[in-house]
């Protein structure tokens, strides 16, 4: 039943709900790899700003990176 279902169900509206899973996922990963690199900058002591900004940016890329691959794994899955 639940084949059919999906099946009745617009592509549109899956893709568009799968975007709307990845962004909010991706958004998570990002605050998640900035708080950890951020984290990690003053655990490793960097003596300047510039070294948390870069670890901190380095861990949100790292998130954003994260999340982008799991929407478009799950967007590529649609047709599959």
């Amino acid at each position: 039943m639940s084949s059919s279902k999906s099946s009745s169900v617009p592509s549109e509206y899956l893709v568009s709900d799968a975007l709307s899973r990845g962004i909010e996922a991706s958004l998570i990963n990002v605050s998640v790899g900035f708080v950890v690199g951020g984290l990690s900058a003053v655990v490793l002591r960097g003596r300047g700003g510039t070294f948390r900004k870069a670890v901190a940016g380095l861990g949100a890329g790292i998130g954003l990176g994260s999340g982008w691959a799991k929407t478009s794994k799950e967007i590529e899955g649609l047709w599959k």
